[in-house]
């Protein structure tokens, strides 16, 4: 495999980049294989249109079959195409411009290539603002012609290439030159769409954005939840003067000190422009909280709030400057187990279509569903709970944080201590799970997450998972973790440049994916923290600082997944991945096993 990218990360990135291998017990029908066509000529300046060129012939007597084909140049790259000669017929196996998306493009026709068959690629270059050769090579400064064609045969029949499947030479240079098919150098229409996906010209990184421990003159206490409101701002819950600590609760869960905290405990603010302090926008909960915990806000600007030391979720409407009850769930300072009561309640989540579901963590490590008027629905989580419609049990400990994606149709459930996502329909069918990257220990616990949905080669899906453990227990530092949510794969994690976490307690993404949040416990107070995804460098780097925009590019060879961001390129001759690219059929198979190189 290669991963290539095309700048350095900025910030503290650590990649997790890789692949997942899938493997089966029996012979398929058909083998397959990549082939890379490859021309080592270099490129002449002051030319509109250069042409290099590679080509073979197919000494083997296995017929292959073309089905899928990926192309590669650097910048000057504006066409490769590959054929093959047959009986004096040239044959197209593809054609794509290299500065488009670069990926496995599936071949539409039935090819086949026989023994003596002539196989070519030609490469069409735009050098015209050159004014030296251009050698090809592995820098972004060389150039390459690549073109990569996947094919198969039958896996009765001999390896056709038992050496290796490439073609670097030039067997018939003169034959190519003359006869080559002329449709096969004419450049494509252009798509500004897909050449904008492909501008490999944006740096991606993560770096910090403003720290925030007062707003409005306002000191912050512990920080133990953030949200946005319906307008966009981000609204803070903290704790005001009070801290929990050891002595808050006694041994039956009860809180010591029932006076309400007198401080307003619930912040909105706003900030102006990247990196710019946060302001406060208007401030509310003075006297109606005792242990804040957790916080979501729907889409009528409605607050729902956890509070731990009276072990209640209440729903809070804004009316002529006020916070007013709407109704409280949980009877008031009385923990319990049963289906009205809750034992220090986390964290909280309210679908789009009104259903509230409740992290009851600390004591019952439940999540429990309730409609939009507070009746409960459901529940599950306990390790001994069975459900009435038959749910398995699922074993949570102390689920700590809950979000759900667009649609509510999914929930992700911080597993604290199980150090784990849980991922679940909204009736708590479990449908997957995110955990360590295999064979590593990233992070021993996770407090909270949050889903961010993003446009990725035009296409508009659910699918980054920022999440933060709150505390270590090794001598290694914190780190934020961004991870894959429908692959369920980690990604890759950040680490501040000058400063470390102190407590890390909530994490939430603005609505654009532009700016991620996290609100931290702390020592003598808590502190928010900005932290700008892929940012404008042009706009933000002389207020953040060159110090911040430095590369810590590691690689983590037993991880997972790739970053979608910058630019990945795999190239593998494994089977069960290269057909399973090309037939996009599931590889979890119900009965009988089948190879996923099965083209039935």
């Amino acid at each position: 495999m290669q991963v290539h990218y095309a700048h350095p990360f900025m910030g503290k990135i650590e990649d997790y980049s890789g692949i997942t291998l899938h493997m089966i017990n029996e012979r398929p029908r058909h083998m397959a294989a990549v082939l890379l066509f490859e021309s080592g000529t270099s490129i002449q300046p002051g030319f509109s249109h250069f042409q290099t060129n590679a080509s073979c012939i197919y000494s083997g007597d296995t017929p292959i079959h073309p089905f899928a084909f990926r192309t590669h140049t650097h910048s000057m790259g504006r066409i490769v195409s590959a054929f093959y000669k047959h009986s004096d017929k040239w044959t197209m196996i593809g054609k794509r411009n290299p500065q488009w998306p670069q990926l496995f493009q599936p071949i539409e026709a039935n090819l086949t290539i026989s023994n003596s068959d002539l196989m070519a690629a030609v490469c069409v270059y735009d050098s015209s603002m050159k004014k030296s050769v251009v050698k090809v090579g592995g820098t972004g400064q060389d150039e390459m012609c690549n073109f990569y064609m996947m094919f198969y045969w039958d896996a009765t029949l001999p390896n056709p290439f038992p050496e290796g499947a490439f073609c670097v030479a030039q067997e018939e240079r003169d034959l190519v030159s003359k006869e080559y098919p002329a449709k096969g150098t004419i450049p494509l229409q252009p798509h500004p769409d897909w050449e904008q996906q492909a501008h490999q010209g944006k740096l991606f990184g993560i770096i910090e954005g403003t720290v925030a421990t007062s707003v409005g003159g306002i000191k912050l206490g512990q920080v133990s939840a953030l949200s946005f409101d319906s307008f966009g701002n981000l609204v803070i819950f903290h704790r005001g003067s009070r801290s929990w600590d050891s002595m808050s609760f006694d041994m039956g869960n009860n809180l010591r000190d029932k006076r309400p905290i007198m401080e307003d405990v619930i912040l909105i603010t706003y900030s102006d422009k990247p990196n710019g302090t946060l302001s406060l926008r208007n401030k509310y909960g003075s006297e109606k909280f005792y242990m804040p915990h957790g916080l979501t806000i729907d889409q009528q600007n409605d607050y729902y709030t956890t509070d731990v030391g009276s072990h209640q979720v209440i729903k809070w409407s804004l009316s002529h400057g006020s916070l007013t009850q709407a109704f409280a769930l949980g009877e008031k300072f009385v923990p319990g187990s049963d289906q009205k009561h809750f034992c220090k309640p986390a964290g909280i989540a309210v679908t789009t279509d009104g259903n509230i579901f409740v992290a009851d963590g600390y004591c019952n490590n439940r999540i429990m569903k309730f409609d939009r008027n507070g009746q409960f629905v459901t529940q599950w989580g306990q390790s001994n709970y069975n459900s009435m419609n038959g749910m398995e049990s699922v074993h949570l400990l102390l689920p700590h944080d809950i979000v759900a994606n667009n649609d509510g149709s999914l929930l992700y459930v911080t597993d604290r201590e199980n150090a784990r996502i849980q991922i679940f329909r909204n009736d708590g069918h479990i449908m997957g799970q995110i955990v360590n990257p295999q064979n590593t220990t990233a992070f021993e616990n996770i407090y909270s997450a949050d889903i961010h949905s993003m446009i990725f080669f035009l296409l508009s899906v659910n699918n980054i998972l920022y999440f933060i453990p709150g505390k270590q227990r090794n001598d290694l530092p914190l780190r934020m973790f961004s991870a894959h949510a429908k692959a369920a794969r980690v990604q890759y994690s950040f680490e501040p440049t000058n400063y470390p976490f102190n407590k890390p307690h909530a994490i939430r993404v603005s609505k654009d994916g532009r700016y991620i949040f996290v609100g931290e416990l702390g020592q003598n107070g808590g502190r928010v923290l900005q932290f700008i995804v892929n940012p404008d460098w042009d706009q933000v780097g002389n207020d953040i600082g060159s110090s911040l925009l430095l590369s810590n590019f590691a690689v983590d060879r037993t991880s997972q997944f790739s970053i979608p961001i910058t630019l990945l390129i795999a190239i593998v001759a494994l089977p069960a991945l290269i057909l399973f690219a090309y037939k996009r059929k599931r590889l979890i198979r119900i009965g009988k096993q089948y190879s996923v190189l099965d083209r039935a």
